[in-house]
């Protein structure tokens, strides 16, 4: 009868160089990622990180893996796979702010580099490291988490106020604020209200307006925008600035806008799509 036939034991050199093959893409892409800026690189960078950690996986499904290493090299590949899915799913929330919370490219990478998947591989790739198998990965130093704000006060846009009209903003929020007043979709002026202060905007021209409010974390000068957990709203009930003139006495509209509480304590709002708020 034939004997069987067994194959030999992968040696470290086989495995090693089997290890990088898969992980070498992944080094690029994610390196691509950190850098990545603008709006369509960083699309184009998650979506190049998705594919090449779907291959890695698939890769190293395939590796043949000596036993004193198979519970770690099970770990890198698992880790590999979750960072796909993670990468993937930030590649959406890109795409839907709203829901994610992910309001600027700047922040998608820097999420990538705040999930649990990328301190795994990062863990999975020492550990073999110590075997004597070092998979080849240089994971790059992701930006990391940023809390800027603005003065509180602050204008970031002011047209021509010349009226009488008095707007007092209390932010009794958590979250910082950038109120927009505009007359339909006409910006008047935008003002930045920082979570747990008061704003007060003077010579406010006559007409009536509509109040709106973006509110968020982080924010990005560059971009004009909270970089996470933004959300867009506006108050249902505008606000009429008038001012009638008598013999005697000149009489304008003065305006409290709680926010949280809303105008007179009763106000109702209304969530605004991020692509239809004034900007």
């Amino acid at each position: 009868m034939p004997s069987a036939t067994t194959s030999a034991p992968v040696t470290a050199a086989e495995y090693r160089t089997s290890l990088s093959g898969a992980t070498a893409p992944v080094n690029q892409a994610l390196a691509d990622l950190a850098r990545a800026r603008s709006g369509g690189a960083v699309q184009k960078a998650l979506a190049k990180a998705t594919d090449a950690t779907g291959s890695a996986r698939t890769r190293l499904d395939g590796v043949r893996t000596p036993d004193g290493a198979r519970s770690d090299h099970t770990a890198l590949a698992q880790a590999m796979d979750d960072l796909h899915s993670d990468l993937l799913d930030t590649s959406t929330g890109l795409r839907t702010p709203a829901s994610s919370g992910l309001c600027t490219p700047g922040a998608a990478v820097t999420h990538i580099g705040t999930e649990k998947s990328f301190a795994a591989l990062r863990t999975a790739d020492a550990a073999l490291a110590a075997r004597g198998y070092r998979p080849g990965l240089v994971l790059p130093r992701m930006p990391k988490e940023q809390h800027r704000s603005l003065g509180n006060g602050t204008f970031l846009r002011d047209g021509n106020r010349s009226g009488r009209g008095i707007l007092t903003v209390v932010n009794s929020g958590s979250t910082d604020t950038a109120l927009t007043v505009a007359r339909g979709k006409r910006p008047a002026f935008t003002v930045y209200v920082r979570r747990h202060s008061d704003v007060k905007v003077r010579h406010i021209n006559d007409g009536t307006y509509t109040i709106y409010y973006a509110s968020g974390e982080d924010w990005d000068r560059g971009a004009k925008k909270f970089s996470r957990g933004c959300t867009f709203q506006k108050f249902d009930r505008t606000s009429k600035f008038e001012t009638t003139t008598t013999s005697t006495q000149i009489i304008y509209s003065t305006w409290t806008l709680t926010l949280k509480m809303g105008l007179g304590g009763n106000a109702t709002v209304s969530d605004v799509p991020p692509g239809q708020y004034p900007s």
